[in-house]
């Protein structure tokens, strides 16, 4: 359809072309004729004409510059549609591919727990086990059941947030979230290092606690994930004139400059969604993005030094005339 649409236009843009052409030498024609006329009517008439030249080479001159200048208007228009075409085209290409990576990436990320759920399941009802081993496989069960769970709240989150997310604003202790958040996390990746420091300062700030949760817990994952084992987040918190600032900085691959505004955009992930390597559906950055701004904030990311990413966010102290459906 792309390709008729540019043969189509290419066509009548040629057309357009050839019909100036025509027309410009018919002009052209009816001018010399006309200035033939007053001569043969001066001689026969002894001097008087009944064309006056001046009229004739002003009307010449006016249907010159009316060709030309619809010939133009036209042209333009048909050069500005194929524009819009090709426009158009590539959102659709680019909106179709991050359609294929989302749908990929949460089949895989579905059938993955799932799979997994039902083979320990499986492993143990067929099975008589020791109970160190039986434990062992209920503890992978609760973990595959956590993760499942977990992809399962933010695609709605995801949702709820595209169609109106009702936002509690409150005065918390952003420390205490982060200490419960890194707390969960830590149960969830044994293995990982993660550093809260806020100076012991309790940080107080008017934010919705559940979404504000989901926040640091979509930054903190993210870390681990694009992180080589074992990984190390420092997350440092400190209290500015008007606003509260988070840092998350991990020592893992880092980001692309090139890809800093990408990432936070709903279903992209960088990357081959068929040859990636690390989980994910492409929804919590864009999660992070939305609730940061919902709460009057700013993030933006940077690299860390000598490896890795920081993630950096502004949250005004005070949101209580926000109190509202946001979007």
């Amino acid at each position: 359809m792309k390709f008729l649409s540019y043969g189509v236009m290419a066509y009548m843009l040629l057309a357009l072309v050839w019909w100036t052409i025509l027309l410009s030498r018919y002009n052209h024609a009816q001018f010399e004729k006309n200035t033939a006329l007053i001569e043969l009517q001066t001689k026969v008439n002894q001097g008087f004409a009944t064309i006056n030249t001046t009229q004739v080479y002003s009307e010449f001159q006016r249907n010159k510059y009316m060709i030309l200048g619809e010939g133009l208007v036209f042209g333009l228009s048909l050069i500005a549609g194929m524009w819009f075409i090709q426009r158009a085209h590539s959102r659709e290409v680019r909106q179709s591919q991050k359609e294929k990576n989302f749908l990929l990436s949460v089949t895989h990320e579905l059938k993955t727990p799932v799979a997994s759920i039902r083979l320990l399941t499986e492993t143990m009802l067929k099975r008589s086990l020791p109970d160190a081993q039986a434990r062992e496989l209920k503890e992978s069960i609760l973990s595959e059941s956590d993760r499942l769970a977990k992809l399962v709240d933010n695609l709605l989150l995801a949702s709820r947030l595209d169609a109106g997310y009702a936002y509690y604003f409150e005065s918390v202790s952003l420390q205490q979230i982060l200490t419960e958040v890194a707390g969960h996390l830590k149960s969830q990746y044994p293995e990982a290092t993660i550093i809260v420091n806020t100076a012991s300062a309790p940080l107080i700030c008017d934010v919705d606690s559940m979404a504000f949760s989901s926040v640091c817990t979509n930054l903190i994952e993210n870390s681990i994930k694009y992180s080589s084992p074992p990984a190390t987040i420092e997350i440092l918190g400190k209290e500015g004139p008007q606003e509260m600032i988070l840092e998350f900085k991990d020592r893992g691959i880092g980001i692309p400059e090139k890809e800093n505004e990408q990432i936070f955009k709903q279903f992209y992930r960088i990357g081959n969604e068929e040859t990636r390597k690390t989980k994910g559906t492409g929804l919590g950055l864009f999660i992070v993005q939305k609730i940061v701004q919902a709460h009057n904030g700013k993030i933006k990311v940077s690299q860390n030094q000598p490896q890795g990413t920081i993630f950096t966010l502004s949250i005004p102290k005070k949101n209580r005339l926000h109190e509202n459906p946001i979007g």
